[in-house]
């Protein structure tokens, strides 16, 4: 997910409120609607035809923005990971002041860059001759 934003979300505003926008093609839809289950208080909006463009578009703004997407945002490793991404959303984030998103409310990452509520699991199933066999899926 945070490379998804990384590559294709806009940090900015519409000069009242800040915003983080995905905005993708429309044969990416599976895709921002997976993002979406997963962070539902953003707004999917489209399908929309401009200028030869056929898209969707994912956002977050105001307390969706701020309860939503940057508590998960500033418990990653954003700023280590891809520092130029980083600066952009620092940026939006001052012109807008918003403050950063205090520790406690922060979810946490068990040792992946799951969050703790999309917790990873492991089925196992017996073959026909009793030994076990383990396969990764996560969940949700």
């Amino acid at each position: 997910m945070l490379g998804l934003l990384i590559g294709e979300a806009h940090f900015g505003g519409d000069q009242k409120q800040a915003q983080v926008t995905l905005k993708m093609h429309v044969r990416h839809e599976p895709l921002l609607r997976w993002v979406n289950e997963r962070f539902p208080y953003a707004r999917l909006y489209g399908p929309y035809f401009h200028n030869n463009r056929h898209y969707f578009q994912l956002m977050w703004r105001g307390t969706q923005l701020q309860y939503g997407l940057m508590p998960w945002l500033e418990a990653t490793k954003w700023s280590e990971i891809d520092p130029h991404s980083y600066g952009r959303y620092q940026r939006m984030k001052e012109r807008y002041r918003l403050t950063d998103v205090p520790l406690y409310a922060r979810p946490t990452f068990e040792g992946s860059l799951l969050p703790a509520w999309e917790s990873l699991t492991v089925e196992t199933s017996a073959d026909e001759d009793g030994t076990s066999r383990a396969s990764d899926q996560a969940s949700g």
